[in-house]
């Protein structure tokens, strides 16, 4: 049939400029998170150096609020990408609806009414809790924008239905189908609708209908969903509403799932050589200064095999390595697994602008002893040492 066809030829082009979208977003915001990471970095030395009642102070303090608002918007950046950070837990889907309704009927119009209608003994769901609300949010706030001023009413409902490998690639636009039992969450409103050249655009970063812009709102959205193995479904008519239908795979059971306890909080045993490695100069020069502040010597690489060579020269001296993962000739990954077949207990922390859970996918059989997403604060790095020294 023709038009199975162009429907069919449609959704993939529209997959495609999304994808691309997402891969420029990701990029974008990890080379920010270096930058971001260099002004942090000699904010916080700044501070450790001026006395408390330096009038300058409060310039730092309102300039650190600032930078820590920016990696806000590299997060968003990230999650649309679907390389954000994600904990993933089995969740009730039902009880973090039920949790957000107060947040949610404040949020929205006095004028909307909204309606609830939640299937009982639904199954489990893996995913990021916050996560999770950041979507119903956005979902139903979005809802609320498109009735504006008038009186109307958003339904937001839950289910679960099995979804074979044609309805999640052909309805839910899923990237990796998996056929089996998924959870439905379906947030449907009585607002203006949308005309079908908005929803070919409505996750574009920054596109917006609306006078003043909501950001990455519903882009990031679909970010997160792909991070989740999950699925989305528009339908829209002008004038008459529009119906968001999401579909999350569904797990067995709700299993409390096993937490790692942090470390008691105590001192780093700051002595000792780091090997610093990072591919920015000056993210060697700052976060090496922040070594030297916290009581440890520090010698510097700017590639893996740099490094290498460097660790097979004074093995013996090196106490951690803290490594970037991207970096020309040889990468953080490759250079990781060189020195644990020279010495399996030196201590490593690997860092990176994109997520934890995106950057340690590639270390399936055991990674690093510790993890430092940039940008970091000292607390984060001194943190992150504490860990690995202690692992």
């Amino acid at each position: 049939d023709i038009t199975d066809r162009r429907q069919a030829e449609d959704a993939l082009r529209q997959a495609q400029k999304l994808e691309s979208l997402g891969v420029l977003a990701g990029g974008i915001a990890h080379d920010f998170n270096n930058l971001l990471t260099v002004v942090l970095g000699n904010l916080n030395l700044a501070q450790m150096h001026l006395p408390e009642t330096a009038p300058a102070r409060p310039y730092l303090a309102n300039m650190e609020a600032t930078v820590l608002r920016a990696t806000e918007l590299t997060k968003q950046m990230l999650a649309y990408s679907g390389r954000g950070h994600f904990v993933v837990r089995p969740h009730d889907l039902n009880a973090v609806v039920r949790d957000l309704t107060h947040l949610l009927v404040v949020s929205i119009s006095k004028k909307v009414r909204l309606q609830l209608d939640l299937e009982a003994s639904l199954p489990a769901i893996q995913a990021d809790v916050a996560q999770l609300q950041q979507v119903v949010m956005n979902l139903v706030t979005n809802a609320s924008d498109a009735i504006g001023d008038r009186e109307g009413a958003i339904h937001l409902s839950t289910s679960a239905a099995f979804l074979d490998e044609r309805a999640l690639r052909a309805d839910y636009r899923v990237e990796a189908p998996v056929p089996g039992r998924h959870v439905i969450l379906e947030v449907e409103d009585t607002g203006c609708g949308m005309a079908p050249e908005v929803q070919e655009r409505i996750f574009d970063p920054f596109f917006t209908t609306k006078a003043t812009g909501r950001g990455l709102g519903l882009s990031a959205m679909l970010g997160i969903l792909r991070g989740h193995g999950a699925g989305l479904n528009i339908t829209s008519d002008v004038g008459r509403g529009s119906r968001f239908r999401l579909c999350f795979p569904a797990v067995a059971a709700l299993v409390p799932p096993k937490t790692l306890e942090d470390p008691a909080p105590g001192q780093v045993p700051a002595h000792g050589l780091v090997l610093l490695v990072d591919d920015e100069e000056r993210i060697l020069q700052t976060t090496g200064l922040a070594l030297e502040a916290l009581g440890f010597q520090v010698v510097t690489a700017q590639d893996g095999r740099e490094a290498l060579e460097c660790f097979q020269a004074r093995r013996q001296e090196i106490r951690l390595v803290l490594m970037d993962l991207t970096m020309p000739r040889m990468d953080g990954r490759e250079a990781f697994h060189a020195m644990r077949d020279l010495d399996p207990g030196v201590p490593v922390v690997l860092s990176s602008g994109f997520s934890e859970k995106d950057s340690l996918q590639a270390f399936p059989d055991g990674g690093p002893a510790a993890f430092l997403q940039k940008p970091y604060q000292l607390k984060d790095l001194r943190a992150a040492l504490q860990r690995a020294l202690e692992s």
